[in-house]
C-alpha cells in the first residue's frame, strides 16, 4: 500500500530493497552512500593521507556509520507514511469544518479568521515542524541504540559481578580457612616461647656453672700469660744473644778458611801436633761430662713439655665434647632459616598485591566521581566498569594461587613450629644434660684448682729458674765478665785462645820447614848452589828462624 501526498508517493511498509538491493552498485540508500564514502576514502588513498591499517579502520568505520544511518532513514521513512496521513487527514477535517462553516454562513468573521489561521498553521507544521520531528525521532533511534548498548554493557557488567561474586566468596572462604591456620600457628608459636622459657630456665643453672668453671681457670690462665711472657722475653733475649753471637761466628769462620789453607800443609806435621790432640781429647772428655751434667735438666724440660701436652689433650677432649651442642644449634637455625625467607617472600608477596591494588582503586573512585546521567557517557562509564571488573577478575583470580600458597605456607610454619617444639623439647633435654657436664666441669676445675695449679706453678717456677740459666749459660758465650772460672765455658774459652797460637806457630813451622826444605833441595840438586843475601837462605837467615820457632815453642837456642 502507498500513500500519495503532493509530490511525494511513500509506502509505509519496509521495504528491504530501499535500504540496499545486495549489489554494490544498487540504488538502495546504503549502496548509494557507500559508493559515496568510497569515492572519498579512495580520494584519501591516492592522496596518501591514510596507509595500512587506518584504510581498513576508516572503511570499517564508515561502514558502521552509513549501515546505521541507513536502517535510522528506512525506520523513520515507514512512520513518516502514518505521520503524513495523519496531517492530511487533519487538513480534510479542516477543511471540511471550513466547508461547513461556509455551508452555515452564520459564523462570525473570526471563526473564520481563526479557521484560516489554523490552516496556515497546519502548513506551517507541514513545512517546518516535520522536519524537526524527523530529526527528533532520527535523535530517539540513536538514543534507543545507545540504551541497547547500555543494557548490553550492563548486562555484560553483572554477569562479570556475578563472577567477580564468586571469586570473592572463594578467596573468603580461603582467608576464613587461613585465619585458622593464623589461629593454630598462634597457639602453637605461643606453645613454643613457653618450652623456650623452660629452655631458658634449664640453661640458667649450666651459665651459672660455666661463669663459675670461667672464674676457676682464671688464676691458671693468669699463671699461663705469666708462662707465655717469660718465654717472649727468653726468646727476646735469645734473638740478642744470637746477634752477639755472629762476630764470634764470622771469626771462627775466618778461623775456619785459614785452617782450609793451612790443611795440606797440615799432613806433614800431623805427628807434630800429637801432643795437642790429646788435649783435645781431654776437652771432649770435659764437654761428655757437661753434656751428662745437663742430661737432668733437659729430662725435666721433657717432663714439662708432656704435662703440657696432656693439658692441650684434656682441653681438645672438653671442646669434642661440646662439638654436638654446638651442631645441634647450628642445625636449628638453619631449619629456621627458611622460615623466615618464606615469611619475606609472603610479605613482599602483600606488599606487590597492595600496590597492584591500589591503581585499580583510585581508577575506581575516579569513575565513581565522573559518572553522567547522559546516555553516551553512561556508556563510556559502563564500558570502563567493564574493563575494571575484568581487571578485578583478573585480580582476584591472580590472588588466589597467592592466597593457596599462603594457605600452605601457614600450614608449613605449623608443621615446623611442631617440629621446632619437639626440638625445643630436645634441647632442654640436652641443656639439662649440658648442666651435668658444667657441674663435673666445675668438679675437675676446683679439683684442678686445688691440686693440679700448685704442681704447675711449681714446674711454670722451675721452668722459670732453668730459662735463667739458659740466659746466663748464652750470654757467658759473649761475656766474660759472667764466665765463672774453671767452667766449661771457661775451658773452651781458653781453649779456642790456645788453638789461635797453636796456629800462629804453626805458620811459623811451616814457614821454617818450607825454608829448610828449599835450601835442602837446592843444595842436593846443584852443590854449586850458593845462600846468600838474595835468597836468605844462608845459615844465619835460617838460624834467625828457627831461633824465632824455637822461642815461641818456649825453647831457648
Amino acid at each position: 500500500m502507498s500513500i500519495t501526498i503532493p509530490n511525494s508517493t511513500i509506502n509505509e511498509e519496509f521495504n528491504i530493497s530501499e535500504l540496499t538491493e545486495v549489489d554494490v552498485n544498487g540504488n538502495g540508500i546504503f549502496d548509494t552512500l557507500m559508493r559515496s564514502v568510497k569515492l572519498h576514502i579512495k580520494e584519501e588513498w591516492d592522496k596518501e593521507r591514510i596507509r595500512d591499517t587506518d584504510y581498513s579502520n576508516v572503511y570499517l568505520g564508515a561502514l558502521k556509520e552509513v549501515l546505521g544511518l541507513s536502517v535510522q532513514y528506512a525506520q523513520v521513512k515507514s512512520k513518516l507514511a502514518l505521520e503524513l496521513q495523519l496531517l492530511e487527514a487533519q487538513i480534510n477535517h479542516t477543511a471540511a469544518e471550513t466547508v461547513l462553516v461556509t455551508k452555515q454562513g452564520g459564523l462570525v468573521d473570526s471563526q473564520s479568521n481563526r479557521e484560516d489561521t489554523e490552516t496556515a498553521k497546519l502548513q506551517y507544521e507541514i513545512q517546518n515542524k516535520l522536519p524537526l520531528e524527523v530529526l527528533h525521532l532520527q535523535g530517539e533511534t540513536r538514543s534507543i541504540d545507545a540504551k541497547i548498548r547500555g543494557i548490553e554493557a550492563e548486562t555484560l557488567l553483572t554477569g562479570q559481578q556475578l563472577e567477580l561474586a564468586k571469586v570473592e566468596q572463594l578467596i573468603k572462604g580461603q582467608q576464613i580457612e587461613l585465619a585458622k591456620v593464623e589461629q593454630q600457628l598462634k597457639t602453637q608459636m605461643l606453645e613454643l616461647q613457653e618450652r623456650e622459657m623452660d629452655l631458658k630456665e634449664a640453661q640458667l643453672p649450666m651459665i651459672q656453672a660455666e661463669v663459675s668453671l670461667k672464674q676457676a681457670q682464671l688464676p691458671l690462665l693468669q699463671k699461663d700469660v705469666q708462662i707465655k711472657e717469660q718465654e717472649i722475653s727468653l726468646s727476646a733475649e735469645d734473638i740478642k744473644l744470637k746477634k752477639a753471637q755472629l762476630p764470634i761466628m764470622q771469626k771462627e769462620l775466618a778461623i775456619k778458611d785459614a785452617q782450609v789453607q793451612m790443611s795440606a800443609a797440615e799432613v806433614a806435621i800431623k805427628e807434630a801436633q800429637l801432643p795437642i790432640m790429646a788435649s783435645e781429647v781431654k776437652i771432649k772428655e770435659a764437654e761428655v761430662s757437661l753434656k751428662e751434667v745437663q742430661i737432668p735438666l733437659l729430662n725435666k724440660d721433657i717432663e714439662l713439655k708432656s704435662k703440657q701436652l696432656l693439658l692441650a689433650d684434656e682441653d681438645i677432649k672438653t671442646k669434642q665434647a661440646q662439638l654436638p651442642l654446638i651442631t645441634e644449634e647450628l642445625k636449628l637455625k638453619q631449619a629456621q632459616l627458611p622460615l623466615t625467607q618464606q615469611e619475606i617472600a609472603l610479605r613482599q608477596a602483600d606488599v606487590q598485591l597492595k600496590n597492584a591494588q591500589l591503581p585499580i582503586m583510585a581508577e575506581e573512585v575516579r569513575l565513581k566521581q565522573n559518572q553522567v546521567t547522559l546516555g553516551e557517557k553512561e556508556l563510556d562509564v559502563k564500558d570502563a566498569e567493564i574493563a575494571l571488573n575484568t581487571a578485578e577478575v583478573s585480580l582476584k583470580q591472580a590472588q588466589l594461587p597467592l592466597l593457596q600458597k599462603d594457605l600452605g605456607l601457614k600450614q608449613a610454619q605449623l608443621d615446623l613450629s611442631a617440629k621446632e617444639l619437639g626440638l625445643k623439647e630436645q634441647q632442654i633435654a640436652v641443656s639439662k644434660s649440658e648442666v651435668a657436664i658444667r657441674a663435673e666441669e666445675l668438679k675437675q676445675a676446683q679439683y684442678e684448682l686445688a691440686n693440679k695449679l700448685p704442681a704447675e706453678v711449681k714446674n711454670v717456677q722451675a721452668q722459670a729458674a732453668l730459662y735463667e740459666q739458659k740466659k746466663i749459660t748464652e750470654k757467658a758465650q759473649v761475656d766474660n765478665t759472667v764466665v765463672g772460672a774453671g767452667s766449661v765455658i771457661d775451658r773452651n774459652n781458653k781453649l779456642t785462645e790456645e788453638q789461635a797460637k797453636q796456629f800462629q806457630k804453626q805458620t811459623q813451622m811451616n814457614l821454617s820447614k818450607i825454608m829448610v826444605e828449599s835450601w835442602i833441595t837446592r843444595k842436593t840438586s846443584d852443590d854449586a848452589t850458593r845462600a846468600d843475601a838474595t835468597n836468605k837462605l844462608g845459615d844465619e837467615y835460617i838460624a834467625k828462624v828457627l831461633t824465632e820457632t824455637a822461642k815461641q815453642a818456649g825453647i831457648t837456642l
